[in-house]
């Protein structure tokens, strides 16, 4: 579920903890994924083992991919689940409510001033306004700088945790939160270039036949509160 913690154990006592974004399919081996942000999976390789929850968690499946490197406009990377549920079109609201979600903003949709939410594990669910849709970021890690273009800037303030976390309006999933200055803005990679980058994956969602649920009713804010394993375990 999007909006909802992911973890790989680094050493005993440590852990990398990063959000869920979006659920994937790839259209050819009709295999799936969930999205988060690709610097989370930097330096990874197949046997890296991804845990979703608190404590010791639930192994919900291994990294695949990643897009996270100098000269890049998609911060993004991808798990490749165990369980197609672990791949759906839901965002997590709070412990008692999720969303299904229904349209992929195209990138050359968004502009400054739109508002934009995002639903991180540390910050949970902010919003504010774009302020560039075509940011150039320059990101220190580990003392390299990785230089990421066609960004966007945004008002909200994430903080550490809330890597690869959704990026939405409403009903609209519009990127995936990337990196940003602490105290001033953030910066997110638009859900456009997703197939830039990995040109047979697509974004879960409802009314799609990819999601296996076109049936339900989109427009809808669903119980989970029977369902508080998946949430809280």
């Amino acid at each position: 579920m999007a909006g909802l913690e992911v973890w790989n154990q680094l050493g005993f006592l440590s852990r990398d903890t990063c959000t869920a974004a979006w659920g994937l399919r790839d259209v050819t081996l009709e295999t799936t994924y969930r999205l988060s942000a690709g610097h989370c999976f930097s330096g990874s390789d197949a046997r890296d083992e991804w845990f979703h929850g608190q404590g010791a968690g639930r192994l919900i499946g291994s990294f695949s991919a990643e897009a996270y490197r100098d000269g890049s406009s998609f911060d993004g990377g991808y798990i490749r689940v165990l369980s197609d549920s672990d791949a759906n079109s839901l965002l997590y609201l709070d412990p008692y409510h999720a969303r299904y979600m229904s349209y992929v903003q195209k990138k050359n949709r968004d502009e400054v001033g739109q508002r934009v939410c995002l639903g991180g594990v540390t910050t949970d669910g902010i919003c504010g306004y774009i302020k560039d849709t075509d940011y150039t970021a320059n990101i220190s890690d580990g003392g390299d700088i990785i230089t990421l273009f066609h960004q966007r800037k945004a008002t909200f303030i994430a903080e550490p945790g809330d890597s690869g976390g959704p990026v939405y309006t409403g009903y609209t999933m519009k990127g995936i939160q990337s990196a940003g200055n602490l105290s001033t803005f953030s910066t997110y990679s638009h859900i456009g270039y997703l197939t830039e980058y990995f040109p047979n994956k697509r974004v879960m969602r409802i009314g799609s036949s990819l999601a296996g649920n076109a049936g339900i009713d989109p427009f809808t804010t669903i119980d989970i509160s029977q369902d508080l394993e998946r949430v809280d375990d």
